[in-house]
């Protein structure tokens, strides 16, 4: 649980088999609220639940930050919640880069939900067999909701699944989407593949 960690390094971790077990607990491997500058990199982020939101990794409130070359897999965000993989919600001016995200579970966002940020850039990301499940699912892939001047360049979303709807991607309520050099592929959903 990382609170006023102002920059911070999170470099070459593995976390894995954490719990955040309450109906309110986010982030099942780790929590990062209120905090800019940080560079979370090369970490390994696996096998990590949470009650609420964010499986394996929950950031909130967190500006000017970089996440790169992460593989965050097999986390699951339980309660019928969002982002398996990542929940990132209010971020601002920050960089999602190189990462691999997959086989995560969640109702939204099976890999990757974000939430009411600004000018957030995904770049490179390889998202993959990410699956989001229950009655309203929404993006097994990725999720975006209520965000504005998000930009995806040359990421791979492939072979997602959603049980609702959006198996590679769902967006609501957000302006200023921006979608460069992209691969979307071999998703699946039952209603907008």
């Amino acid at each position: 649980y990382f609170y006023y960690a102002d920059s911070s390094e999170l470099v070459g971790n593995w976390i894995y088999s954490n719990t955040a077990s309450s109906s309110a607990g986010d982030g099942g491997g780790l929590f990062l609220h209120l905090s800019d500058d940080v560079v979370v990199s090369d970490n390994r982020v696996f096998d990590n639940t949470s009650g609420r939101h964010g499986g394996g990794l929950y950031l909130s409130n967190v500006d000017d930050s970089t996440l790169a070359a992460n593989h965050v897999y097999r986390n699951q965000a339980d309660g019928d919640r969002d982002g398996g993989g990542l929940y990132a919600y209010s971020c601002r001016d920050s960089t999602l880069a190189g990462n691999e995200f997959y086989s995560n579970t969640a109702k939204q966002g099976g890999g990757v939900y974000l939430y009411a940020g600004d000018h957030i850039t995904l770049t490179g990301n390889h998202v993959y067999s990410n699956t989001a499940l229950g009655s309203g699912a929404r993006g097994g892939g990725l999720g975006v909701a209520s965000a504005d001047d998000v930009t995806l360049i040359d990421n791979q979303l492939v072979n997602n699944t959603s049980s609702s709807r959006g198996g590679g991607m769902y967006t609501t309520n957000s302006d200023r989407l921006a979608m460069r050099g992209n691969a979307i592929a071999g998703n699946t959903a039952a209603d907008g593949g």
